[in-house]
């Protein structure tokens, strides 16, 4: 791609203006690696059989995902070019196994044994749509554990969606709606087809197209088409992907964090500049300054952990069952008609609720914990540095951690970066997918000890009757009973994950000051040893300075 060869190019730049100067990257070798490695994924996800192997199918042109599969054996499936067919299994342990095409169907049989799949195939519509990379996706309405973890797990790693809903449900389902929700929260973009609709008369299929875009440009500011799709929908998905800008879908994924860093080095030079310049007394006070607020630091990370449950914890209990309580309470007439209706439905449904009420429970605490502490740290390194107002050295250090000057929401989203800033990767998806992963204990334990409920469907009570005690119930034992699970699952996880937050965030500060303490004293170091250069040592760096403003300018920001 030609973005990433163009960020990729500004990087080697970078590195040869600042490889001389003995100037930190400030993590730049890191992003290089991401961008290396940066994959387009376009997860196609919808409800079970709703028609996305079938999609895909037609797409390719030929019949290689299974459609005949039950929610036991859908599994994710990357689909990828390769002049060689082949298949590589992801375990649950993480080990990668090499098949042949011929052992897909087997493969499905045992999805219980794999995380995903990658198909490996020689066909010309996969490489005309590269680098973007298609997954046939698991139905994510059904209550199976591994299809929930599943879709955390592409939730994080897929960079654009295509949804598919059947012309049959008439609307955007409910499940639907908080999938695209979930996509909303991560800044997620994506397209959205009406399949099967060689089921009904055109007619119907209109009013339904006609109304899935009214639902979607009220509740989502959605003002792309919704596409239409029968048996043979892939050219319909070609246009689809054909209209995914690669390009400026790799362009968002890095073009802050390389802001972010050019502002970083740009102060490290600053630095460095100011320490040639700045007299002995005045690097002294700096490097104290600095040290104090270091010393800081790592007392406030030790008292934030060791009140980490009186403090964060505890409410956060409260507030993530508060939530997944409330969530249950509003579609409390809806379950109300499952159950009566369908007890499988209303069990997924139940678990769904659940799920995604926890999901952004959980992301809203990690965020404003992530904040407070931030704001905590951030401020008690500013006081500390604020003493160096008459010294230049030390102003240029504070405004390193100033709010105003930017740089402390680089620095807070470096740490953000490090847990997810959604709080779907690193310590925040390993939390919720140990939440989600309890849901179905959680909600399944609830759901055993609702006996009356399962008998009353049988006992031709009267529907108002019926109604009352069915609600009564899901009100006094189903959401009372995942309180109880919730209040023994949540303490641990949330203690560990708040910790290791805590130590994470610290970590991102005490890096920063550690750096800058080390290029203070270097600076020093080398303005006593070479004093004799120092003034043509002060032009190079600023010379640096405008060849790293002229790259960023015509690489980052034209």
């Amino acid at each position: 791609m030609k973005t990433q060869d163009k960020f990729l190019n500004y990087i080697q730049e970078v590195n040869n203006l600042i490889l001389p100067l003995d100037i930190s990257d400030n993590g730049l070798s890191q992003i290089q690696t991401q961008i290396e490695q940066a994959e387009l994924i376009i997860p196609v996800v919808g409800g079970f059989s709703a028609g996305k192997s079938t999609l895909i199918n037609s797409f390719l042109g030929y019949d290689i995902l299974p459609t005949a599969v039950t929610p036991e054996t859908a599994l994710a499936t990357e689909l990828r070019y390769s002049t060689t067919p082949y298949i590589e299994a992801v375990t649950v342990s993480g080990d990668i196994k090499r098949h042949e095409i011929t052992d897909f169907s087997h493969l499905k049989d045992n999805a219980q044994n794999f995380k995903y799949l990658r198909v490996y195939l020689n066909n010309e519509q996969l490489n005309s749509i590269q680098p973007l990379v298609l997954v046939d996706m698991p139905g994510f309405d059904a209550p199976i554990e591994s299809h929930n973890q599943a879709i955390l797990t592409y939730l994080e790693r897929g960079v654009y969606f295509v949804f598919l809903t059947s012309v049959e449900d008439g609307n955007i389902t409910l499940s639907m709606t908080r999938e695209i929700e979930n996509l909303e929260r991560m800044g997620k973009g994506f397209a959205f087809c009406i399949s099967k609709t060689n089921l009904r008369v055109p007619e119907d299929v209109n009013a339904v197209q006609q109304k899935i875009s009214e639902q979607l440009r009220e509740d989502y500011d959605y003002a792309g088409h919704v596409a239409l799709l029968d048996m043979d929908g892939g050219q319909n998905l070609k246009n689809i992907l054909n209209a995914i800008n690669p390009e400026a879908l790799f362009h968002s994924l890095f073009i802050e964090v390389l802001r972010d860093n050019y502002a970083s080095l740009i102060q490290s030079m600053n630095v460095k500049i100011s320490a040639f310049k700045s007299n002995k007394k005045e690097t002294e006070e700096a490097l104290f300054a600095l040290q104090s607020s270091l010393s800081e630091i790592k007392g406030k990370k030790q008292t934030a952990i060791a009140d980490v449950q009186q403090r964060y914890s505890r409410n956060s209990i409260s507030m993530i069952n508060q939530e997944v309580t409330n969530a249950i309470l509003s579609q409390k007439a809806h379950l109300v008609d499952l159950a009566i209706s369908n007890q499988g439905a209303f069990e997924r449904e139940v678990t769904d609720i659940t799920k995604n009420a926890l999901l952004s429970a959980v992301q809203t605490r990690f965020n404003a914990i992530s904040q407070d502490l931030m704001d905590e740290l951030g401020n008690g390194i500013t006081a500390q540095l604020s003493s160096l107002s008459d010294n230049n050295l030390g102003t240029i250090a504070m405004n390193t951690f100033a709010n105003h000057s930017g740089s402390m929401s680089n620095i807070a989203n470096g740490a953000l970066s490090a847990l997810s800033k959604t709080v779907v990767t690193t310590i925040g998806s390993q939390s919720l997918k140990l939440l989600v992963g309890g849901v179905f204990g959680i909600v399944g334990a609830a759901l055993m000890l609702l006996p009356e409920i399962i008998g009353l469907f049988n006992k031709g009570e009267k529907e108002r009757k019926q109604r009352e005690q069915i609600e009564q119930a899901i009100v006094g034992q189903v959401i009372p009973q995942i309180q109880q699970q919730l209040n023994s699952l949540l303490p641990d996880l949330l203690n560990q994950n708040i910790t290791a937050l805590i130590q994470k965030i610290s970590e991102q500060f005490e890096a920063q000051l550690k750096q800058k303490y080390v290029e203070i004293q270097s600076a020093e170091d080398e303005k006593t040893a070479k004093e004799v250069e120092l003034e043509g040592m002060i032009t190079t760096l600023e010379s640096a300075k405008q060849q790293l403003t002229q790259s960023a300018n015509q690489y980052l920001f034209a």
